[in-house]
């Protein structure tokens, strides 16, 4: 299994977008001149605030099919701001206390943490398998939409301990997903 892990660069200008891009190409270049008979995942930051961004489609579309990535949610669109997707938010976790400056407010409307899958383990054709349905962000009930992850309504979807560590851990919330590992036995 070969996990490329980014934290792609923060921002909304022109001038980020077009950083992440050249980001992108360089790791799918490198993607793409070592891809052998592995399992392959990315997963990270990636700061973006819709699909159609260039860095994103640079994953999902690149030009060499056989190593491209894909969303296991399978839910393009513009991501931020948009209660269509609250489900898929991983930023901020907070609405208006940003502890000192230290945390990104504004509640949770921001999907910029992935975990993208090679077609290989969506597929499993190499061992390893993405789960179906298995895909979350840690903490995220989708009822708390532009909310701080412990306002109310009681976000059940953690135990509380959990819950008020990741808001007083970050302002992002884990992306998990589960894999199934094929055995194969011995001659």
């Amino acid at each position: 299994l070969t996990v490329y892990v980014t934290h792609l660069k923060a921002g909304s200008t022109s001038t980020d977008r077009n950083e992440r891009a050249t980001m992108t190409e360089a790791i799918m270049s490198y993607h793409e001149s070592n891809y052998s008979t592995s399992n392959y995942i990315i997963g990270g930051d990636f700061n973006i605030q819709t699909s159609s961004e260039t860095c994103y489609q640079t994953l999902i579309n690149y030009s060499n099919s056989s190593v491209r990535f894909y969303d296991p949610k399978n839910k393009s669109g513009s991501w931020n701001s948009n209660s269509n997707y609250a489900d898929l938010h991983t930023q901020s976790t907070r609405s208006s206390s940003s502890n000192g400056g230290c945390f990104s407010t504004g509640g949770l409307d921001d999907r910029f943490d992935f975990v993208l899958c090679g077609k290989e383990v969506l597929d499993n054709t190499r061992g390893i398998n993405y789960i179906a349905g298995s895909y979350k962000a840690l903490g995220n009930d989708a009822l708390h939409f532009n909310k701080d992850i412990i306002s109310s309504p009681a976000n059940n979807s953690v135990p509380s301990d959990v819950l008020n560590a990741l808001y007083n851990m970050s302002d992002h919330l884990p992306v998990t997903l589960q894999l199934g590992i094929t055995r194969g036995t011995a001659s």
